[in-house]
């Protein structure tokens, strides 16, 4: 990115004919904000927005934050079984306790405010980090991961675009938390075959081979 990037002329133009429109015009505000003086490839195929909003219970005043994110981190548990699994939790909404009062903008009280973040604009590559690695542990139950990723449910999609994604890599570790050896699986869409990539050593695996494994970084395509 450093390499390559430049500034970039961003405009606006149109009127907000609705809420939503309303939040676009933040949305590409937010954009020229952190990127007219540093825009490039990388940020116009890895980047996509993080739409927070936070939610006054008292007077129902609500603001909106948009965050430009790369990498999409999601929490993983016990009970957590896929990545619709965790996508369901990163985006669900929740109240803060009374340690973590916010003063609303409106009505000037300190509430147990809720909270809640969706994607919004997504790149057209997705990466996503699972978040395997606790304080003391590895979590090393198995996470079902899919071929085809729909987010459309995870996801604004202000401008109607393809919200599939086609798995193209993984990365994994075997190990623990002390040491491992760190390796990656790839999918050519050439010869429409998955090759794993461990040091020197390049082996075709099988589908079944593929999605049997436990990574913790995960590169998606749009459709």
């Amino acid at each position: 990115h450093d390499s390559i990037k430049s500034k970039k002329t961003m405009n606006i133009e149109g009127e907000p004919q609705s809420k939503l429109d309303e939040l676009a015009i933040q949305s590409m505000n937010s954009w020229i904000r952190f990127f007219k003086d540093s825009y490039s490839y990388v940020i116009h195929s890895t980047y996509s927005q993080l739409l927070s909003k936070i939610s006054c219970p008292l007077c129902n005043y609500e603001t909106y934050n948009h965050d430009p994110i790369q990498i999409l981190p999601l929490s993983v548990s016990n009970s957590t079984n896929s990545i619709y699994d965790c996508l369901e939790s990163f985006t669900q909404e929740r109240s803060l306790d009374k340690d973590n009062q916010w003063k609303c903008d409106e009505c000037k009280k300190y509430v147990n405010s809720s909270q809640q973040s969706i994607l919004w604009n997504v790149s057209e590559i997705l990466i996503i980090q699972l978040k395997l690695y606790t304080k003391h542990r590895k979590i090393t139950h198995f996470i079902e991961y899919p071929d085809i990723l729909d987010i459309s449910k995870y996801c604004i999609n202000y401008n109607d675009t393809n919200c599939n994604y086609k798995l193209y890599g993984i990365c994994c570790q075997s190990g623990g938390l002390r040491g491992g050896h760190y390796y990656s699986i790839c999918y050519n869409k050439y010869d429409e075959k998955w090759r794993l990539y461990n040091d020197a050593h390049v082996n075709e695996l099988t589908n079944h081979d593929v999605f049997s494994k436990n990574p913790y970084c995960l590169f998606y395509k749009k459709q």
